[in-house]
């Protein structure tokens, strides 16, 4: 059975793993322990049979979501496992008081737009030239409050 949980400094090394397979330029060992440590940091993880399969990293500050990274083990995608991660991390940080969510995703990630579209996020504008390889951002954003 599925289960999603706050990821914890024992996830470290499955949070490693999930950052090297998922993207091309992934965070290291002090980036990612750093934010775990982060009081504002609401990381989240979703595992099956104690076995981590995705994660995401995403900080909670001044009643605003922000997502920063979402990874589902290759193996894995497909399968619903990135919306129990993006649905689950909304509904907790509505339930600490937040009003609005916001996330930047690589233009050219098509799989990931339409994710975040299927969970409520507009397009709010375009971050140009954004990562390390010039590909531009979508920047994305959604409401957390109900009516």
């Amino acid at each position: 059975m599925m289960q999603v949980r706050p990821a914890r400094e024992r996830d470290l090394e499955a949070l490693l793993c999930l950052e090297a397979l998922c993207f091309q330029d992934p965070w290291t060992s002090d980036g990612v322990r750093a934010e775990l440590e982060q009081l504002h940091c609401r990381p989240l993880v979703v595992e099956r049979d104690g076995v981590v399969l995705g994660s995401l990293l995403a900080w909670l500050l001044g009643g605003e979501l922000q997502i920063n990274r979402v990874a589902v083990d290759p193996a894995m995608q497909n399968q619903g496992l990135g919306g129990l991660l993006v649905a689950a991390a909304l509904e907790r940080a509505q339930a600490e008081g937040a009003d609005r969510a916001y996330l930047e995703v690589r233009a050219d990630n098509a799989q990931a737009l339409a994710l975040y579209l299927r969970h409520g996020f507009g397009q709010a504008g375009l971050r140009k030239k954004y990562y390390h390889d010039d590909m531009d951002a979508v920047l994305m954003t959604r409401s957390l409050t109900i009516g």
